[in-house]
């Protein structure tokens, strides 16, 4: 298994089905700001392109992620099988042991994603685990995560591949006068903590 961050937004995405499942999925990858079709007979939403049908072959050329969400188990496998021939995504959300991706519970704190899996179909006990996570990441650690990306930022804008490793443990008053600090400063200050923490390690 290879856990990634999907940042890709307008990303297509295809759901087969209209149940319970599906409406629940549906809700996440509008979260994520995913371009999504829905095909199904009972398919209705306003905001959501919907497609009234059953599922076809041919459709998954309109997507590069394919939810498979009918109520029919066969039906699902078929788009399974259709999906991994074609080399396509495909989550079975009856059968998620029969996909090759699953969608991990995830939440959004200010720049910090957080994203947890069972890895087993236990929704409710990766909703408990992702909201304990969450609250315990406060404010400050937003806070610090802004001001360490905008230091780095700024010293690879310069061409310069210092790293931060070493500053990561400074308070968050230390990281926002280094962030004030000219470019020419800021490059000698995380130059010099480098040497002494590379001395120290």
């Amino acid at each position: 298994m290879l856990p990634i961050l999907l940042k890709e937004e307008n990303t297509r995405v295809l759901v087969f089905g209209y149940g319970k499942s599906a409406k629940l999925k549906i809700k996440g990858l509008q979260r994520a700001g995913m371009n999504i079709t829905v095909i199904a007979p009972n398919a209705a939403l306003s905001d959501i392109s919907c497609i009234k049908d059953i599922y076809h072959p041919s459709y998954l050329k309109l997507a590069d992620i394919i939810i498979a969400a009918t109520d029919d188990e066969i039906v699902n496998k078929k788009i399974v099988c259709d999906c991994k021939s074609k080399g396509k995504l495909v989550l079975n959300l009856m059968d998620s042991t029969n996909s090759n991706f699953e969608m991990m519970s995830f939440r959004q704190k200010g720049s910090i994603t957080l994203a947890l899996s069972t890895g087993k179909k236990l929704p409710t006990e990766s909703k408990r685990l992702i909201e304990k996570l969450s609250s315990a990441i406060e404010e400050s650690d937003i806070e610090i995560v802004n001001v360490l990306s905008s230091i780095r930022m700024k010293l690879k804008d310069m061409g310069k591949a210092e790293k931060i490793s070493s500053i990561s443990s400074y308070s968050i008053e230390e990281l926002k006068r280094l962030d004030t600090l000219s470019l020419e400063d800021l490059k000698r200050e995380v130059y010099e903590e480098n040497n002494r923490w590379n001395k120290r390690k």
